[in-house]
């Protein structure tokens, strides 16, 4: 529940300071002050602190702020990056440049993106974007005649999907040229 989430004892204090804090979690960037005061009056209507914060979770989770990416400028780069690079919000650090106005230049863009694309996540984000974009779902879940593909198991089916995913890696990560994921001679095992 909304329990988990909020940061300190219960007090007028921590509900505002709730708000701000998931808030800024939640539409990416800061809450400007007409919405914090609109959600701590939500937050004071509630029977209890918990059912208050809840009512708050649940009241942001609907919003088109949380919905769609429509966080302007530094707020909205960090955002376009962070789901772009790593398929999740932004971290601390990108949050911090953009309240910094670091993401208004091109240097400051770029050393963001090379500290992301160095994180795990970017990694795991392509791994995800090549799997949807080759749906490896359908072959996990492809049948084949035993009789004429006998050797059509499980096995092959993830050995199939690690060779891509290694030759997709290695034309990414190495900085290859992109058409050989369509020409190469050659494979990864």
């Amino acid at each position: 529940g909304a329990g988990k989430l909020i940061p300190c004892q219960p007090s007028d204090e921590c509900k505002a300071r709730f708000v701000r804090e998931f808030g800024q979690r939640a539409f990416r960037r800061p809450l400007e002050a007409a919405e914090s005061t609109r959600y701590v009056k939500l937050f004071a209507r509630a029977a209890t602190f918990e059912s208050g914060a809840q009512l708050v979770v649940e009241t942001m989770l609907q919003s088109p702020h949380f919905l769609f990416h429509l966080a302007p400028g530094d707020w909205g780069s960090a955002s376009r990056l962070s789901y772009f690079l790593w398929d999740t919000m932004p971290d601390a650090e990108l949050f911090r440049a953009a309240g910094a106005g670091e993401l208004k230049t091109k240097a400051g863009i770029e050393r963001q993106v090379r500290r992301m694309l160095d994180d795990p996540r970017a990694k795991e984000s392509l791994d995800e974007f090549l799997g949807q974009w080759l749906r490896f779902d359908r072959l996990r879940t492809a049948i084949r005649d035993r009789r004429i593909y006998p050797e059509f198991n499980a096995e092959l089916v993830s050995a199939m999907i690690e060779e891509t995913r290694r030759m997709f890696r290695h034309l990414v990560w190495d900085d290859a040229n992109f058409m050989e994921f369509f020409t190469a001679d050659y494979t990864h095992l």
